[in-house]
């Protein structure tokens, strides 16, 4: 999944379609801890979610929360930035 995420951030204009689904699960970088309905971004460069942070695209929240050592996550599409924050 975190290689259809990523390919939302290179394509923005595939949100749409992607829209449809609405939650997927992705890579998560992981030492992240995320709380459930926290915000998460894309890390372009490692290809995974992440805790928002310079650089990085928002893409939605997590609908799960996860601790350190696990390494996927859920996440609601909420829109995507056509630009790193």
């Amino acid at each position: 999944m975190g290689e259809a995420l990523g390919s939302l951030v290179e394509n923005p204009k595939d949100v749409e379609a992607h829209m449809l689904a609405r939650r997927v699960r992705s890579t998560k970088h992981a030492s992240a801890v995320i709380a459930a309905g926290a915000m998460v971004s894309w890390d372009d460069t490692a290809k995974e979610v992440n805790v928002p942070g310079t650089g990085l695209y928002p893409v939605g929240v997590a609908t799960e929360a996860t601790n350190d050592g696990i390494t996927t996550v859920r996440v609601r599409l909420g829109g995507v930035a056509t630009a790193a924050t």
